[in-house]
């Protein structure tokens, strides 16, 4: 079995960060061409939500494992430590070889890498 970690949170504001505040990322186009594997566990975890925002519920129904954290004033620790801790959980339980992808451009999944 594979892994994909998500950092939601780092790909919302680099997305933003590259392209303006109207650059989005586009996860259906995403889940369609790249989370079609079987064999392949999927892990998104962000910030915590508008309670009007239906993104996290539609992640859900397409497979993934959805974690989220309210967002404090240091950063977002919670989020990073979760993708790290869900990552390293996985290498060492694994018996064969297998494949991690980080979604990410945050320098605290160092370790993970």
């Amino acid at each position: 079995m594979d892994l994909l970690l998500i950092d939601n949170s780092n790909i919302f504001i680099e997305v933003k960060n590259l392209v303006g505040q109207d650059g989005r990322f586009d996860y259906d186009k995403f889940v369609r061409n790249y989370t079609n594997f079987k064999n392949q566990k999927k892990i998104l975890v962000g910030s915590t939500p508008p309670k009007s925002d239906e993104f996290w519920s539609t992640m859900r129904s397409k497979g993934f494992d959805v974690y989220t954290y309210e967002r404090k004033q240091n950063g977002e620790k919670a989020v990073d430590s979760k993708i790290i801790a869900k990552g390293v959980s996985f290498i060492v339980q694994q018996n064969h070889s297998a494949t991690v992808n980080l979604l990410s451009g945050d320098f605290d999944m160092f370790p993970l890498t």
